[in-house]
């Protein structure tokens, strides 16, 4: 904005100021910067919390448990357990975990995709041959599921790996 313009924006909107020393603004700056950074280490979730949500959602997923029972089950065991050998400060750190059974799900199918990228990197960059095994079945409320399975050599061992699953809605393809 020009200098001008600026200057009778100041006067006009904000006359109740104009007789406010410099150093009046520079605190309320610095006030501003005080309150923006504890409200972002108030809101920030540190790493270790973000690693031990995709922990807990790994061992979810390994056992084909529910996404509900971190928060019902997991979390509260934990944070009990803590608690009860380290202290109520523990168990504060304990539960600003994310673990919703929203973030759950979210964490299962960013690791799925991760997996899907990083085996079909793997078979195209290093031109590798494979067998790939398909399956399709349906779930009991009649949704198909097409499972793909890929078995390649990889440093002289061979390698069976899931690569996707891939669900189809009703009416629509894959």
């Amino acid at each position: 904005m020009a200098p001008a313009k600026l200057k009778r924006h100041f006067s006009s909107k904000h006359a109740n100021l104009q007789s406010k020393e410099k150093n009046y603004f520079e605190r309320l700056l610095n006030n501003q910067m005080n309150q923006r950074k504890h409200l972002k280490k108030i809101v920030t979730i540190s790493d270790k919390a973000q690693i031990a949500s995709y922990k807990v959602a790994e061992i979810i997923a390994k056992q084909l448990k529910p996404h509900t029972i971190a928060e019902s089950l997991i979390l509260p065991a934990c944070s009990e357990i803590v608690q009860i050998m380290f202290g109520d400060d523990a168990k504060k750190e304990i539960m600003k975990i994310p673990h919703s059974d929203d973030t759950i799900k979210n964490r299962i199918i960013h690791m799925s995709d991760d997996i899907e990228k990083t085996v079909t990197n793997k078979l195209t960059t290093n031109k590798l041959y494979f067998a790939l095994q398909i399956d399709e079945s349906t779930d009991i409320s009649g949704i198909a599921h097409v499972l793909g399975f890929v078995r390649f050599i990889d440093e002289n061992k061979i390698v069976n790996q899931f690569l996707c699953c891939k669900v189809q809605m009703h009416g629509d393809h894959y």
